[in-house]
C-alpha cells in the first residue's frame, strides 16, 4: 500500500487517515504503516485530557501551515484529520517530512 492511498480527497481538502504514538520524546512524522493504510506520526505529550489531540493538531497545522482538525477518533489511536489542502501538496509535504526523519 503506498502513501497516497492514506489521503481522500474532499470537496474542500482532504482527509489524512493517521495513527499516533503519544508521549515520546518528541514530535515527529515517523512513516507509513502500509499494513493498516496510514501515516504515523508521534506525539511527545501524553493521552490524557485531550492534551495530545490538542498537540497533534497544532504540530500538524504547522506542518500543512494550516489549520488542522482531527474529524474522527479523539479517543483512539487511529485517526482522520482534515487538511484545506490539494492531495498532491499534501503528498509533497508528507514525502519530505518523511524523508527528513532518516
Amino acid at each position: 500500500m503506498k502513501l497516497e492511498n492514506s489521503i481522500k480527497i474532499t470537496s474542500n481538502g482532504c482527509l489524512l487517515e493517521i495513527i499516533v504514538q503519544p508521549g515520546v520524546r518528541r514530535n515527529e512524522l515517523s512513516g507509513f504503516n502500509s499494513w493498516r493504510g496510514r501515516i504515523e506520526i508521534k506525539i511527545k505529550v501524553e493521552a490524557k485530557d485531550n492534551k495530545a489531540n490538542k498537540e497533534l493538531e497544532e504540530y500538524l497545522s504547522e506542518i500543512f501551515e494550516c489549520r488542522v482538525e482531527i474529524v474522527n477518533g479523539k479517543k483512539s489511536r487511529q485517526k482522520t484529520v482534515f487538511i484545506p489542502r490539494e492531495k498532491s501538496r499534501i503528498i509533497d509535504i508528507l514525502s519530505k517530512g518523511l524523508t527528513s526523519q532518516k
